[in-house]
């Protein structure tokens, strides 16, 4: 699965879902969520906090920018709600979501969740 971070160039993302559909995969998850940080366009996320936003990836992999690849795109949010890896303020949409209350305490596995029970934590990524 190409992943927000393996491509810089939309060049790049295009020869990767090419070299996939050679290989017979017709479907692809692109990760657009990681570590905090979206890979598409996101008026909510710019708002909130600017530097959490990447390249616009999903763009990258659109019929008219990727001609080559005839298959399926869809955005894959990578672990939904952590808001990080380490730290609860290793990110700037760490610390962001931290100063919201929006996080749980503690860390589990290495990472820093969104409590699911905050409403406007789910509401901010629906």
């Amino acid at each position: 699965m190409p992943s927000s971070y393996q491509s810089s160039t939309a060049l790049e993302l295009c020869a990767q879902l090419e070299a996939l559909e050679a290989l017979g995969i017709d479907r692809v998850y692109l990760d657009v969520w990681n570590n905090g940080k979206v890979y598409f366009d996101s008026p909510t996320m710019a708002a909130s906090v600017p530097s959490a936003v990447g390249d616009d990836r999903l763009s990258w992999a659109a019929p008219d920018a990727c001609p080559g690849f005839k298959g399926e795109i869809h955005a894959w949010f990578e672990y939904g709600l952590m808001a990080t890896y380490g730290d609860s303020t290793a990110t700037p949409f760490a610390a962001w979501t931290k100063k919201q209350g929006w996080l749980l305490p503690g860390i589990s596995g290495g990472w820093t969740w969104m409590n699911a029970t905050q409403d406007a934590a789910v509401d901010f990524l629906g």
